[in-house]
């Protein structure tokens, strides 16, 4: 198995480089909305949705550098999109759009999952129940 960043790069390096990618992609797009609101009038019904897809584009390529960086399993699987790596992009980008106590939910509900993981085997019913119940809480 290769070796990951965060095997072989100290940590201060690896929070500055995540720094320096947070900081480059909300420049990227902001200047990409920006840019597409210029036109204004009637191009605006076509420039808001572009917006919000350049808007997830970048969030979603940020969350797959961000998780390459710290050394979070590949997301895909044959060029599908694997049930971890569903999960890891939901907290990432519930994070990323700071949704209201979202992170504080996800550290709670993870310590309390992990207790739980040691007495019981890993369920997927289980696991796809609490992504519903988190994402009723926070919508």
């Amino acid at each position: 198995m290769p070796l990951t960043p965060i095997e072989i790069i100290d940590e201060k390096q690896i929070a500055s480089t995540a720094r320096k990618a947070i900081n480059n992609t909300t420049m990227k797009s902001s200047a990409a909305s920006f840019v597409s609101g210029l036109p204004g009038g009637v191009a605006v019904v076509a420039s808001i949705p572009a917006d919000i897809l350049q808007f997830y584009d970048m969030s979603i390529n940020l969350a797959q550098k961000l998780m390459y960086l710290y050394g979070y399993p590949d997301m895909c699987n044959d060029d599908k999109l694997t049930e971890e790596g569903k999960n890891s992009l939901i907290v990432f980008l519930g994070v990323m759009l700071r949704v209201s106590g979202f992170g504080t939910a996800v550290k709670g509900v993870s310590s309390a999952l992990a207790g739980q993981a040691v007495k019981t085997p890993h369920n997927k019913h289980s696991q796809k129940l609490f992504i519903i119940q988190l994402s009723k809480n926070f919508s």
